[in-house]
Protein backbone atom coordinates (compact mmCIF):
# COMPACT_ATOMS: atom_id res chain seq x y z
CA UNK A 1 0.00 0.00 0.00
CA UNK A 2 2.84 2.35 0.87
CA UNK A 3 4.56 1.75 -2.47
CA UNK A 4 1.28 2.34 -4.30
CA UNK A 5 0.72 5.59 -2.40
CA UNK A 6 4.26 6.73 -3.23
CA UNK A 7 3.66 5.87 -6.87
CA UNK A 8 0.53 8.02 -6.96
CA UNK A 9 2.42 10.92 -5.42
CA UNK A 10 5.25 10.54 -7.95
CA UNK A 11 2.76 10.41 -10.83
CA UNK A 12 0.93 13.51 -9.57
CA UNK A 13 4.09 15.55 -9.06
CA UNK A 14 5.51 14.46 -12.42
CA UNK A 15 2.30 15.40 -14.26
CA UNK A 16 2.14 18.80 -12.53
CA UNK A 17 5.72 19.51 -13.55
CA UNK A 18 4.93 18.44 -17.10
CA UNK A 19 1.88 20.74 -17.24
CA UNK A 20 4.09 23.60 -16.07
CA UNK A 21 6.58 22.71 -18.80
CA UNK A 22 3.74 22.91 -21.37
CA UNK A 23 3.04 26.46 -20.22
CA UNK A 24 6.72 27.28 -20.64
CA UNK A 25 6.71 25.85 -24.17
CA UNK A 26 3.73 28.05 -25.00
CA UNK A 27 5.59 31.01 -23.49
CA UNK A 28 8.49 30.20 -25.81
CA UNK A 29 6.16 30.42 -28.80
CA UNK A 30 5.42 34.01 -27.77
CA UNK A 31 9.08 34.98 -27.95
CA UNK A 32 10.51 34.10 -24.52
CA UNK A 33 13.16 31.75 -25.90
CA UNK A 34 14.73 30.81 -22.56
CA UNK A 35 11.38 29.17 -21.75
CA UNK A 36 12.22 26.35 -24.20
CA UNK A 37 15.27 25.32 -22.19
CA UNK A 38 13.37 25.65 -18.91
CA UNK A 39 10.56 23.47 -20.31
CA UNK A 40 13.04 20.74 -21.28
CA UNK A 41 14.62 21.02 -17.83
CA UNK A 42 11.27 20.64 -16.05
CA UNK A 43 10.25 17.69 -18.21
CA UNK A 44 13.59 15.99 -17.52
CA UNK A 45 13.14 16.65 -13.79
CA UNK A 46 9.65 15.11 -13.95
CA UNK A 47 11.18 11.92 -15.39
CA UNK A 48 13.76 11.86 -12.59
CA UNK A 49 11.01 12.10 -9.97
CA UNK A 50 9.01 9.32 -11.60
CA UNK A 51 11.85 6.95 -12.49
CA UNK A 52 14.19 7.71 -9.55
CA UNK A 53 17.08 5.23 -9.79
CA UNK A 54 16.49 3.79 -13.24
CA UNK A 55 17.94 3.33 -16.68
CA UNK A 56 15.44 5.95 -17.87
CA UNK A 57 16.57 8.57 -15.37
CA UNK A 58 20.23 8.04 -16.28
CA UNK A 59 19.45 8.24 -19.99
CA UNK A 60 17.48 11.44 -19.43
CA UNK A 61 20.46 13.04 -17.70
CA UNK A 62 22.83 11.97 -20.51
CA UNK A 63 20.55 13.41 -23.21
CA UNK A 64 19.70 16.55 -21.23
CA UNK A 65 23.40 17.25 -20.69
CA UNK A 66 23.72 17.90 -24.44
CA UNK A 67 21.17 20.73 -24.25
CA UNK A 68 23.28 22.76 -21.80
CA UNK A 69 26.04 23.71 -24.31
CA UNK A 70 23.31 24.70 -26.79
CA UNK A 71 21.71 27.03 -24.24
CA UNK A 72 25.10 28.44 -23.14
CA UNK A 73 26.09 29.30 -26.71
CA UNK A 74 22.72 30.68 -27.76
CA UNK A 75 22.19 33.00 -24.80
CA UNK A 76 25.67 33.70 -23.46
CA UNK A 77 27.92 33.08 -26.46
CA UNK A 78 29.98 30.62 -24.42
CA UNK A 79 31.00 27.31 -25.98
CA UNK A 80 33.93 24.95 -26.31
CA UNK A 81 35.04 22.37 -28.85
CA UNK A 82 33.85 22.53 -32.44
CA UNK A 83 30.61 24.21 -31.35
CA UNK A 84 32.64 27.35 -30.54
CA UNK A 85 34.07 27.71 -34.05
CA UNK A 86 31.24 26.66 -36.34
CA UNK A 87 29.57 29.13 -38.70
CA UNK A 88 26.46 26.95 -39.03
CA UNK A 89 23.41 28.63 -37.44
CA UNK A 90 22.20 27.22 -34.16
CA UNK A 91 18.74 25.62 -34.41
CA UNK A 92 18.08 26.26 -30.74
CA UNK A 93 14.28 26.20 -30.60
CA UNK A 94 13.94 23.12 -32.83
CA UNK A 95 16.62 21.23 -30.89
CA UNK A 96 14.87 21.95 -27.60
CA UNK A 97 11.45 21.17 -29.06
CA UNK A 98 12.45 17.72 -30.34
CA UNK A 99 14.15 16.84 -27.05
CA UNK A 100 11.02 17.99 -25.20
CA UNK A 101 8.78 15.74 -27.32
CA UNK A 102 11.03 12.74 -26.69
CA UNK A 103 11.10 13.36 -22.93
CA UNK A 104 7.32 13.84 -22.82
CA UNK A 105 6.67 10.51 -24.55
CA UNK A 106 9.02 8.72 -22.16
CA UNK A 107 7.35 10.34 -19.14
CA UNK A 108 3.83 9.28 -20.12
CA UNK A 109 4.91 5.73 -20.98
CA UNK A 110 6.68 5.46 -17.61
CA UNK A 111 3.46 6.52 -15.88
CA UNK A 112 1.16 4.27 -17.91
CA UNK A 113 3.20 1.04 -17.80
CA UNK A 114 4.79 -1.21 -15.16
CA UNK A 115 8.22 -0.99 -16.73
CA UNK A 116 9.93 0.38 -13.61
CA UNK A 117 8.69 -2.58 -11.53
CA UNK A 118 9.85 -4.99 -14.24
CA UNK A 119 13.23 -3.27 -14.24
CA UNK A 120 13.69 -3.81 -10.50
CA UNK A 121 12.56 -7.43 -10.76
CA UNK A 122 14.95 -8.37 -13.56
CA UNK A 123 17.92 -6.72 -11.83
CA UNK A 124 17.24 -8.51 -8.55
CA UNK A 125 16.78 -11.87 -10.29
CA UNK A 126 20.02 -11.47 -12.22
CA UNK A 127 21.48 -14.15 -14.50
CA UNK A 128 23.25 -17.21 -13.14
CA UNK A 129 26.09 -19.15 -14.73
CA UNK A 130 28.31 -22.03 -13.51
CA UNK A 131 31.20 -21.03 -11.26
CA UNK A 132 33.78 -22.09 -13.84
CA UNK A 133 32.41 -19.51 -16.28
CA UNK A 134 32.60 -16.80 -13.61
CA UNK A 135 36.36 -17.33 -13.40
CA UNK A 136 36.74 -17.78 -17.15
CA UNK A 137 34.79 -14.63 -18.09
CA UNK A 138 36.54 -12.55 -15.42
CA UNK A 139 39.94 -13.48 -16.84
CA UNK A 140 38.68 -13.02 -20.41
CA UNK A 141 37.42 -9.52 -19.57
CA UNK A 142 40.89 -8.47 -18.43
CA UNK A 143 42.61 -10.04 -21.44
CA UNK A 144 40.23 -8.44 -23.96
CA UNK A 145 40.61 -4.94 -22.55
CA UNK A 146 44.40 -5.29 -22.84
CA UNK A 147 44.00 -6.43 -26.46
CA UNK A 148 41.81 -3.41 -27.24
CA UNK A 149 44.03 -0.82 -25.51
CA UNK A 150 47.54 -2.30 -25.42
CA UNK A 151 49.72 0.81 -25.39
CA UNK A 152 49.94 3.54 -22.77
CA UNK A 153 49.69 7.11 -23.98
CA UNK A 154 51.51 10.07 -22.55
CA UNK A 155 49.76 12.17 -19.93
CA UNK A 156 48.13 14.44 -22.50
CA UNK A 157 46.23 11.53 -24.05
CA UNK A 158 46.26 13.29 -27.43
CA UNK A 159 47.78 10.65 -29.73
CA UNK A 160 44.51 9.47 -31.21
CA UNK A 161 43.06 5.98 -31.48
CA UNK A 162 45.06 2.88 -30.62
CA UNK A 163 45.46 -0.21 -32.77
CA UNK A 164 44.35 -3.42 -31.00
CA UNK A 165 46.82 -6.27 -30.63
CA UNK A 166 44.52 -8.56 -32.64
CA UNK A 167 42.24 -7.84 -35.62
CA UNK A 168 38.84 -6.40 -34.80
CA UNK A 169 37.48 -3.41 -32.93
CA UNK A 170 35.02 -5.04 -30.51
CA UNK A 171 37.43 -6.39 -27.91
CA UNK A 172 36.27 -3.80 -25.37
CA UNK A 173 32.67 -4.90 -26.06
CA UNK A 174 33.66 -8.52 -25.34
CA UNK A 175 35.28 -7.36 -22.11
CA UNK A 176 32.15 -5.46 -21.08
CA UNK A 177 29.81 -8.37 -21.85
CA UNK A 178 32.01 -10.76 -19.87
CA UNK A 179 31.79 -8.38 -16.90
CA UNK A 180 28.00 -8.25 -17.26
CA UNK A 181 27.77 -12.05 -17.13
CA UNK A 182 29.78 -11.93 -13.88
CA UNK A 183 27.96 -8.98 -12.29
CA UNK A 184 25.60 -11.08 -10.06
CA UNK A 185 28.72 -12.63 -8.49
CA UNK A 186 30.56 -9.39 -7.71
CA UNK A 187 29.81 -9.73 -3.99
CA UNK A 188 30.76 -13.39 -3.69
CA UNK A 189 33.75 -13.90 -5.99
CA UNK A 190 37.04 -12.05 -5.49
CA UNK A 191 38.03 -12.68 -9.12
CA UNK A 192 35.01 -10.67 -10.31
CA UNK A 193 35.90 -7.69 -8.11
CA UNK A 194 39.48 -7.81 -9.39
CA UNK A 195 38.25 -7.96 -13.00
CA UNK A 196 35.98 -4.94 -12.58
CA UNK A 197 38.69 -2.94 -10.83
CA UNK A 198 41.32 -3.88 -13.41
CA UNK A 199 39.15 -3.03 -16.44
CA UNK A 200 38.06 0.32 -14.98
CA UNK A 201 41.63 1.33 -14.07
CA UNK A 202 42.96 0.15 -17.42
CA UNK A 203 40.37 2.29 -19.24
CA UNK A 204 41.17 5.32 -17.09
CA UNK A 205 44.91 4.92 -17.63
CA UNK A 206 44.29 4.83 -21.38
CA UNK A 207 42.01 7.91 -21.23
CA UNK A 208 38.96 5.82 -22.25
CA UNK A 209 36.78 7.62 -19.74
CA UNK A 210 33.43 6.71 -21.38
CA UNK A 211 34.03 2.96 -21.04
CA UNK A 212 35.18 3.35 -17.43
CA UNK A 213 32.24 5.59 -16.52
CA UNK A 214 29.78 3.13 -18.08
CA UNK A 215 31.10 0.25 -15.96
CA UNK A 216 31.00 2.36 -12.78
CA UNK A 217 27.42 3.43 -13.52
CA UNK A 218 26.45 -0.20 -14.10
CA UNK A 219 27.86 -1.33 -10.73
CA UNK A 220 26.22 1.54 -8.84
CA UNK A 221 22.93 0.97 -10.67
CA UNK A 222 23.03 -2.74 -9.84
CA UNK A 223 23.52 -2.23 -6.11
CA UNK A 224 21.05 0.64 -5.86
CA UNK A 225 18.34 -1.42 -7.59
CA UNK A 226 19.11 -4.63 -5.73
CA UNK A 227 19.17 -3.13 -2.24
CA UNK A 228 17.13 -0.40 -0.59
CA UNK A 229 19.86 1.97 0.50
CA UNK A 230 19.57 4.61 3.22
CA UNK A 231 19.70 8.35 2.52
CA UNK A 232 23.34 8.48 3.68
CA UNK A 233 24.29 6.03 0.95
CA UNK A 234 22.57 8.10 -1.72
CA UNK A 235 24.36 11.25 -0.54
CA UNK A 236 27.71 9.45 -0.51
CA UNK A 237 27.11 8.01 -3.98
CA UNK A 238 26.04 11.44 -5.28
CA UNK A 239 29.23 13.06 -3.96
CA UNK A 240 31.35 10.26 -5.45
CA UNK A 241 29.65 10.60 -8.83
CA UNK A 242 30.15 14.37 -8.81
CA UNK A 243 33.84 13.90 -8.07
CA UNK A 244 34.14 11.35 -10.89
CA UNK A 245 32.32 13.64 -13.34
CA UNK A 246 34.59 16.55 -12.42
CA UNK A 247 37.65 14.38 -13.01
CA UNK A 248 36.28 13.12 -16.33
CA UNK A 249 35.40 16.64 -17.43
CA UNK A 250 38.94 17.78 -16.67
CA UNK A 251 40.43 14.79 -18.52
CA UNK A 252 38.16 15.44 -21.49
CA UNK A 253 39.12 19.09 -21.67
CA UNK A 254 42.83 18.35 -21.28
CA UNK A 255 42.69 15.52 -23.82
CA UNK A 256 41.02 17.84 -26.33
CA UNK A 257 43.75 20.44 -25.83
CA UNK A 258 41.38 22.94 -24.23
CA UNK A 259 42.37 25.97 -22.22
CA UNK A 260 42.30 26.13 -18.46
CA UNK A 261 38.78 26.78 -17.20
CA UNK A 262 37.08 26.80 -13.84
CA UNK A 263 36.11 23.34 -12.61
CA UNK A 264 32.45 24.36 -12.62
CA UNK A 265 32.52 25.45 -16.27
CA UNK A 266 34.36 22.28 -17.27
CA UNK A 267 31.53 20.24 -15.78
CA UNK A 268 28.69 22.44 -17.04
CA UNK A 269 29.91 22.81 -20.63
CA UNK A 270 32.08 19.77 -21.27
CA UNK A 271 33.99 19.44 -24.55
CA UNK A 272 32.57 16.08 -25.65
CA UNK A 273 29.00 17.14 -24.82
CA UNK A 274 29.55 20.33 -26.84
CA UNK A 275 30.74 18.29 -29.81
CA UNK A 276 27.62 16.11 -29.60
CA UNK A 277 25.53 19.30 -29.44
CA UNK A 278 27.20 20.35 -32.67
CA UNK A 279 26.30 16.99 -34.25
CA UNK A 280 22.70 17.34 -33.09
CA UNK A 281 22.62 20.82 -34.63
CA UNK A 282 24.10 19.96 -38.03
CA UNK A 283 21.51 17.23 -38.39
CA UNK A 284 18.90 19.98 -38.81
CA UNK A 285 21.22 21.84 -41.17
CA UNK A 286 21.47 18.68 -43.29
CA UNK A 287 17.68 18.46 -43.50
CA UNK A 288 17.63 22.11 -44.56
CA UNK A 289 20.29 21.57 -47.25
CA UNK A 290 19.54 18.06 -48.55
CA UNK A 291 16.14 16.97 -47.23
CA UNK A 292 15.22 13.79 -45.37
CA UNK A 293 17.06 10.50 -45.79
CA UNK A 294 13.83 8.42 -45.82
CA UNK A 295 15.45 5.42 -44.15
CA UNK A 296 18.72 5.33 -46.10
CA UNK A 297 20.84 5.36 -42.93
CA UNK A 298 19.08 2.22 -41.65
CA UNK A 299 20.94 0.18 -44.29
CA UNK A 300 24.13 0.64 -42.27
CA UNK A 301 22.80 -1.66 -39.53
CA UNK A 302 22.75 -4.54 -42.02
CA UNK A 303 26.08 -3.82 -43.70
CA UNK A 304 27.91 -3.61 -40.37
CA UNK A 305 26.76 -7.11 -39.44
CA UNK A 306 28.96 -8.48 -42.24
CA UNK A 307 32.64 -8.62 -41.17
CA UNK A 308 34.87 -6.53 -43.39
CA UNK A 309 31.95 -4.77 -45.08
CA UNK A 310 31.55 -1.07 -44.36
CA UNK A 311 29.37 1.69 -45.76
CA UNK A 312 28.87 5.42 -45.56
CA UNK A 313 25.16 5.11 -44.89
CA UNK A 314 25.40 5.72 -41.14
CA UNK A 315 24.48 9.16 -39.81
CA UNK A 316 27.97 9.94 -38.54
CA UNK A 317 29.53 9.33 -41.97
CA UNK A 318 26.79 11.23 -43.79
CA UNK A 319 27.26 14.29 -41.56
CA UNK A 320 31.04 14.04 -41.77
CA UNK A 321 30.97 14.02 -45.57
CA UNK A 322 28.66 17.05 -45.57
CA UNK A 323 30.13 19.25 -42.84
CA UNK A 324 32.94 17.45 -41.01
CA UNK A 325 32.95 16.73 -37.28
CA UNK A 326 35.15 15.13 -34.57
CA UNK A 327 33.05 11.94 -34.42
CA UNK A 328 29.86 10.81 -32.76
CA UNK A 329 26.12 10.66 -33.36
CA UNK A 330 23.36 12.02 -31.15
CA UNK A 331 20.64 9.46 -30.39
CA UNK A 332 17.76 11.53 -31.82
CA UNK A 333 19.57 12.62 -34.99
CA UNK A 334 18.88 9.44 -36.97
CA UNK A 335 15.07 9.31 -36.64
CA UNK A 336 14.85 13.07 -37.22
CA UNK A 337 17.08 13.04 -40.30
CA UNK A 338 15.19 10.11 -41.80
CA UNK A 339 11.56 11.09 -41.24
CA UNK A 340 11.47 14.28 -39.15
CA UNK A 341 8.90 14.47 -36.35
CA UNK A 342 7.23 11.25 -37.54
CA UNK A 343 10.57 9.47 -37.24
CA UNK A 344 11.07 10.79 -33.71
CA UNK A 345 7.62 9.60 -32.62
CA UNK A 346 8.13 6.16 -34.15
CA UNK A 347 11.56 5.82 -32.58
CA UNK A 348 10.41 6.89 -29.10
CA UNK A 349 7.56 4.34 -29.01
CA UNK A 350 9.58 1.57 -30.70
CA UNK A 351 12.53 2.00 -28.35
CA UNK A 352 10.33 1.95 -25.26
CA UNK A 353 8.38 -1.02 -26.58
CA UNK A 354 11.54 -3.02 -27.28
CA UNK A 355 12.86 -2.40 -23.76
CA UNK A 356 9.49 -3.33 -22.24
CA UNK A 357 9.47 -6.58 -24.25
CA UNK A 358 12.99 -7.49 -23.09
CA UNK A 359 12.12 -6.86 -19.45
CA UNK A 360 8.80 -8.71 -19.51
CA UNK A 361 9.43 -11.64 -21.85
CA UNK A 362 13.14 -12.39 -21.92
CA UNK A 363 13.64 -13.12 -18.21
CA UNK A 364 17.25 -14.23 -17.58
CA UNK A 365 18.79 -13.11 -20.84
CA UNK A 366 16.91 -9.84 -20.48
CA UNK A 367 19.22 -9.02 -17.55
CA UNK A 368 22.21 -9.22 -19.90
CA UNK A 369 20.72 -6.92 -22.52
CA UNK A 370 19.42 -4.46 -19.96
CA UNK A 371 22.77 -4.29 -18.16
CA UNK A 372 24.41 -3.66 -21.54
CA UNK A 373 22.07 -0.70 -22.14
CA UNK A 374 22.93 0.78 -18.76
CA UNK A 375 26.68 0.34 -19.17
CA UNK A 376 26.62 1.68 -22.75
CA UNK A 377 24.36 4.69 -22.20
CA UNK A 378 27.00 7.29 -23.02
CA UNK A 379 28.18 5.27 -25.99
CA UNK A 380 24.92 4.83 -27.82
CA UNK A 381 23.32 8.13 -26.76
CA UNK A 382 26.31 10.12 -27.98
CA UNK A 383 27.90 7.85 -30.58
CA UNK A 384 24.98 5.91 -32.06
CA UNK A 385 23.29 2.53 -31.63
CA UNK A 386 26.00 1.00 -33.84
CA UNK A 387 28.24 0.85 -30.79
CA UNK A 388 26.10 -1.81 -29.11
CA UNK A 389 24.99 -3.66 -32.26
CA UNK A 390 27.85 -6.18 -32.24
CA UNK A 391 27.33 -6.96 -28.56
CA UNK A 392 23.56 -7.40 -29.01
CA UNK A 393 23.65 -9.51 -32.16
CA UNK A 394 26.81 -11.57 -31.69
CA UNK A 395 28.64 -11.39 -28.36
CA UNK A 396 25.75 -11.88 -25.89
CA UNK A 397 24.04 -14.68 -27.88
CA UNK A 398 27.34 -16.56 -28.38
CA UNK A 399 28.37 -16.37 -24.73
CA UNK A 400 24.82 -17.19 -23.64
CA UNK A 401 24.81 -20.39 -25.75
CA UNK A 402 28.25 -21.29 -24.40
CA UNK A 403 27.11 -20.99 -20.78
CA UNK A 404 23.97 -23.01 -21.47
CA UNK A 405 25.40 -25.92 -23.43
CA UNK A 406 29.09 -26.20 -22.48
CA UNK A 407 29.67 -28.02 -19.22
CA UNK A 408 32.89 -28.57 -17.31
CA UNK A 409 33.31 -32.13 -16.12
CA UNK A 410 33.18 -32.30 -12.34
CA UNK A 411 35.45 -34.62 -10.29
CA UNK A 412 33.73 -37.86 -9.29
CA UNK A 413 34.07 -37.22 -5.56
CA UNK A 414 32.42 -33.83 -5.92
CA UNK A 415 29.73 -35.29 -8.14
CA UNK A 416 28.98 -38.13 -5.73
CA UNK A 417 28.71 -35.74 -2.83
CA UNK A 418 26.09 -33.58 -4.52
CA UNK A 419 24.20 -36.16 -6.49
CA UNK A 420 24.12 -39.04 -4.05
CA UNK A 421 20.70 -40.64 -3.99
CA UNK A 422 19.61 -38.90 -7.23
CA UNK A 423 21.58 -40.16 -10.17
CA UNK A 424 24.85 -41.75 -11.11
CA UNK A 425 27.90 -39.78 -12.24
Amino acid sequence: MKNRANMKVDNTVSLLLWLLSVLLMLLGLFGVEMAYFLAVSLCAFAILIKARISYFSIKTIVLYYVSIPVMAKYFFGYSVGILSSTSIPLYYSVMMGMLYVYFSINLFLLIKTRILALETKIIRNGFHIPTEFVYLFSILAMICIIIQFPYFRDFSGKEGMQTPLLPGSAWNAVSLVCLIFCLPYIEKKWIVRIAYLFVVLWCFLHFERVDALGILILVLFYFMKKYRLSTKWYVAIGVALLAILLALAYIGNYRAGGTEQSIFMQLLVQTTASDISYLYNIGFQYIEDYGFLFGRSLLSYFTELVPGLSSHYDISSILFDAYGHPGGQFLLSEPLMNFGMVGLLLFAFAEFGAIYFVLKKCKGVGFLYYALLVASLFRYCWYGIHYIETACVFIIPILYVVTKYVRFREPRAHCAEHLKGREKC
